[in-house]
C-alpha cells in the first residue's frame, strides 16, 4: 500500500471521528442528548426543557443527526427525536465521567452547587446497588412521568418533583429514601432530597440514572429480595416451552441452553425429564443463585453461566436447542439485537432448534422498567433469517402472579 493511500485513509477515518466531536462541542447539544436518552421528545418539548427557542433547538438536533447521534420519527404533524442507539448514551456517560475526573473546575462547580443545596453526601453507585439488593432503601424517580414510563430503575417509585408534596402519604419515614433523576448534572434529585429532609424524611440524592446502571446491576436489583413468584413473568412450569421441546424429540444428551433462564423452573423440569446436558445463561448472578439453591444437589448437573446473551459463550454449532423466553424482546438497540442473533446463528447446529418467545404485539410494551420490542412468531423467524425455518408457533396468555394478562408469542425454528 502506497504512503499516500495510507495517509488518505487515516485522514478520512479521523475526520469522521472528528465530526462526532464537533457535534458534541455545544453545551446545548450535550443537554439535548441527556434529555432524549430518557425518552423520545418533540422539538417543542426539548426546546421548552432546555430554555432554547424552537429554531435553535432544531438547528442543534440537525447537527446531531448529521453526526448520526440521533434519529427522528414523524407522528402526524410532530417529529420526535431519540438517540441513534444505546451506545450514544454510553458515550455521553463516559464523557461526563472523564470530564468530572479530569477537570478540577467542574469538580469544584458541582461540589459547590450541590453542597449548598444538599448537605448530606450523595449515594454513590456501588452503595446504591448494594442497598437495592438488600431492599434497604426506597428508590424515588423524580423525573417527569413520561420519562419514568419510558424506562426506570428496578422497583423505583415515580414521584415527579412537582407532585412531591401531594405524594407524601406514599413515602415511609422509617426507611431511607434515595432520589434519582437524569444524571450527574440533573438538579431534580437534589431538590427532592432537600424538600423531603425539611419534612423529616431520611433522604439523599444519587447520580445513578437509567443510563449508568449496567444490565447486570439492573437485573441483580430486580432479583435482589423478591420471592420466585414476585416477578410478573413467573410460572410454576413453562408449559408452552415444555410442549414444544417435547415436540422436537431431542435425545437426552442434547445440549439445551436456557438463555435468560435465571430463576425460571424450566431447568428443573428438563432435569426431571432426564436431560443430561443443560446450561442456563443469565446476566444476573442473583437469579442463577436462586435456581441453584432451589435445585440443591441437582444443580451440579447444570452449567451455570453469568453473562450477556449477545456475547459468545458456546462453541460453534454446539447447541441442539436454544431456548429464550423473553430475553430477545429486550434487544431494542439494533447493535445489541444483531449481536444476539449472531450468537444464535453461530451456536445452533444445523438441524438444531431455536425456541424464542417475546411479548406479542398486543402484549406489554415494557417490563421491569425497560422498553421491549414486541413480535409475532413470523417476525421472530424473520429476524433469525433464511438459515432458520419456522416449524411451529404459539400464542400464550400468561397470567401474572397478581392476576393480569401478558400475551407472549412463541416461535420454534429449525436450523437448516
Amino acid at each position: 500500500m502506497r504512503q499516500s493511500e495510507t495517509r488518505n485513509f487515516k485522514d478520512t477515518a479521523w475526520s469522521h471521528l472528528a465530526s462526532i466531536g464537533k457535534a458534541l462541542s455545544s453545551p446545548a447539544r450535550l443537554e439535548i442528548l441527556e434529555l432524549i436518552s430518557q425518552s423520545s421528545l418533540t422539538v417543542e418539548a426539548i426546546a421548552a426543557t432546555i430554555d432554547q427557542s424552537v429554531a435553535n433547538t432544531s438547528h442543534h438536533l440537525q447537527a446531531l443527526k448529521r453526526a448520526h447521534l440521533v434519529k427522528s420519527a414523524r407522528d402526524g404533524v410532530h417529529v420526535s427525536y431519540s438517540l441513534a442507539g444505546d451506545d450514544v448514551a454510553s458515550l455521553l456517560g463516559t464523557l461526563q465521567e472523564v470530564a468530572t475526573t479530569h477537570i478540577a473546575e467542574l469538580q469544584q462547580l458541582t461540589q459547590t452547587f450541590f453542597s449548598s443545596r444538599d448537605q448530606m453526601e450523595r449515594v454513590d453507585r456501588e452503595t446504591l446497588v448494594e442497598r437495592l439488593r438488600a431492599s434497604e432503601v426506597v428508590l424515588l424517580d423524580v423525573r417527569p412521568e413520561h420519562e419514568y414510563d419510558a424506562k426506570h430503575l428496578p422497583d423505583a417509585l415515580s414521584v415527579p418533583l412537582h407532585t412531591l408534596e401531594s405524594r407524601l402519604a406514599d413515602l415511609p419515614k422509617d426507611k431511607p429514601i434515595v432520589a434519582y433523576c437524569r444524571g450527574p448534572f440533573c438538579t431534580l434529585s437534589a431538590a427532592a432530597a432537600q424538600r423531603l429532609r425539611d419534612l423529616g424524611y431520611d433522604a439523599r440524592r444519587t447520580d445513578v440514572s437509567v443510563n449508568t446502571l449496567t444490565n447486570q446491576e439492573h437485573w441483580d436489583a430486580v432479583y435482589a429480595d423478591k420471592p420466585l413468584d414476585g416477578v410478573s413473568w413467573y410460572r410454576p412450569h413453562l408449559d408452552q416451552s415444555l410442549e414444544m421441546i417435547d415436540e422436537v424429540d431431542l435425545p437426552k444428551d442434547a445440549q439445551i441452553v436456557d438463555v435468560g433462564g435465571g430463576a425460571a423452573t424450566l431447568v428443573d423440569d428438563l432435569l426431571e425429564d432426564g436431560f443430561e446436558n443443560l446450561a442456563v445463561l443469565d446476566i444476573s448472578l442473583n437469579a442463577l443463585n436462586r435456581s441453584a439453591e432451589r435445585l440443591g444437589k441437582r444443580s451440579r448437573d447444570v452449567r451455570w453461566i453469568v453473562g450477556d446473551a449477545s456475547t459468545n459463550h458456546f462453541a460453534e454449532s454446539s447447541v441442539d436447542l436454544w431456548h429464550d423466553r423473553a430475553v430477545f424482546h429486550f434487544m431494542t438497540d439494533p447493535n445489541q439485537r444483531d449481536a444476539y442473533l449472531c450468537q444464535v446463528k453461530r451456536s445452533v447446529r444445523p438441524g438444531g432448534y431455536a425456541l424464542i418467545s417475546t411479548f406479542a404485539p398486543d402484549g406489554p410494551d415494557k417490563c421491569s422498567g425497560l422498553r421491549v420490542r414486541q413480535h409475532t412468531p413470523a417476525e421472530i423467524a424473520e429476524a433469525l433469517g433464511p438459515d432458520f425455518e419456522l416449524v411451529d408457533q404459539a400464542r400464550e396468555e400468561h397470567k401474572t402472579p397478581w392476576g393480569s394478562t401478558q400475551v407472549f408469542s412463541y416461535a420454534l425454528c429449525r436450523r437448516r
